[in-house]
């Protein structure tokens, strides 16, 4: 999923959580392999690409 991005004044990042759409904040500097967590569904996805900005869930394993 590319991330729809919106910049606040702290130089954090503000993206959709591509499980339920709500609002997550993503610190600077951001790098591939990070993995952030949703913190209203609690869903883990994964920075793997910086240009354009895409995240992809991270599924559980079973």
């Amino acid at each position: 999923m590319i991330a729809d991005i919106q910049k606040n004044s702290t130089s954090a990042i503000i993206i959709a959580c591509p499980m339920c759409n709500s609002s997550m904040v993503i610190q600077n500097p951001i790098k591939v392999g990070t993995i952030y967590e949703c913190q209203k569904c609690a869903s883990e996805s994964e920075v793997v690409d910086l240009d354009p900005l895409t995240i992809t869930p991270i599924e559980e394993e079973k």
